[in-house]
């Protein structure tokens, strides 16, 4: 299981949370190097933010248009895999956008766990969610999902 720690001298743990992946603020939020970062920390658990794509896997995104922070135009969900891997982040040019499966193949033989915030509004058909069940299924045992559209979550 993740680290804990004892943060009032009491006994009681307090788990390490990376909200979008930010841990020094030194990388954009939701990145491969801030997941690398929070990895390499020790931290309990990494939240990051995910799209459903037009293809086999998940963008790690909070924004709902690639334009908002990206060099990338258009709505995330219209997004390939391949459109994803092309988009930078606006200001750090050297970075791109991750997708899911790369960021549970960097987490999977790690003591993490990962929170996939699920950001997508329209309800999820079937193959959406055989995807993320499919590109999580490494870390289904360090893995918590949570979104704001329960529609999407109780499926």
């Amino acid at each position: 299981m993740p680290r804990s720690h004892d943060s009032n001298g009491l006994g009681g743990a307090a788990a390490l949370v990376c909200h979008t992946a930010v841990y020094s603020g030194h990388h954009p939020r939701n990145s491969l190097a801030a997941v690398a970062e929070c990895i390499e920390r020790g931290v309990s658990r990494i939240e990051i933010d995910i799209h459903s794509l037009d293809g086999p896997d998940y963008a790690v995104y909070h924004e709902r248009r690639l334009e908002a922070d990206t060099t990338g135009r258009g709505p995330i969900g219209r997004a390939t895999p391949v459109d994803v891997r092309a988009a930078r982040f606006s200001a750090h040019p050297n970075e791109r956008l991750p997708l899911l499966s790369e960021v549970v193949e960097m987490a999977r033989d790690r003591d993490v766990e990962l929170q996939l915030d699920l950001k997508d509004w329209r309800l999820m058909p079937d193959d959406r969610i055989d995807v993320l069940a499919r590109v999580a299924a490494p870390m289904l045992d360090r893995l918590v999902v949570s979104t704001g559209q329960d529609w999407n979550l109780l499926r």
